[in-house]
């Protein structure tokens, strides 16, 4: 628990907008990243999460944003996997400006994130490495879950987001089966020993915002 250490985040009001490796409402029984982190700051976690949505699927994240309260310090933005799997939208291209694809859809996030919270710390967090031999490398459109990836990174850095690149520097080595058995079962969620082993990662990205 909180050790009275002083981190950045301690006593701050730290809102995640995400999928099902945020919701704690999938699969309960799990620790997710952002309670090791709560546990060590002391901050209060905002958990925004939805399982199974996304920048274009389920209840989008702009569409979240219409619900989110407006006294949070920290604001970090977690997913794409779902946009990459289960979307219907292609990934389009940095120029898209509308919803009609991934990018144009991460355009219309930021600008309206930025709008929201103009003076609040705002990050993002790219969607983890996935493996399920079931599924590939590739989409239903012949694109991967890297391309996503680097859409998220290209698209925060045009507007100064501070983005943390959890798919190529997370320490989720996917394709390890035995990585995968220890800490991601299903290829996809990790379990409470694989929070615990990135949140760390997390934790030091924004205490470096």
């Amino acid at each position: 628990m909180f050790k009275n250490r002083k981190y950045n985040l301690t006593g701050k009001n730290w809102l995640i907008i995400g999928d099902s490796i945020t919701d704690k409402r999938h699969h309960p029984k799990t620790k997710k990243y952002h309670e090791y982190i709560r546990e060590k700051t002391g901050c209060k976690v905002l958990d925004y999460g939805v399982s199974g949505s996304g920048f274009t699927v389920k209840e989008s994240f702009l569409e979240r944003l219409q619900r989110t309260p407006p006294d949070a310090d920290y604001i970090t933005v977690f997913g794409g996997t779902n946009d990459f799997r289960l979307g219907s939208k292609p990934l389009g291209v940095f120029q898209d400006k509308n919803n009609d694809s991934f990018y144009g859809s991460l355009h219309l996030f930021f600008e309206a994130l930025i709008k929201k919270y103009p003076t609040k710390i705002l990050s993002a967090i790219t969607p983890l490495p996935r493996w399920r031999e079931s599924e590939g490398d590739w989409n239903s459109r012949g694109e991967t879950l890297k391309q996503y990836t680097e859409a998220v990174k290209e698209v925060t850095g045009f507007y100064g987001i501070p983005c943390k690149d959890m798919y190529s520097e997370g320490g989720i080595y996917a394709k390890n089966p035995v990585f995968i058995t220890t800490f991601m079962p299903d290829g996809l969620h990790p379990n409470s020993e694989g929070h615990r082993l990135f949140h760390n990662k997390i934790l030091t990205f924004l205490e470096g915002l």
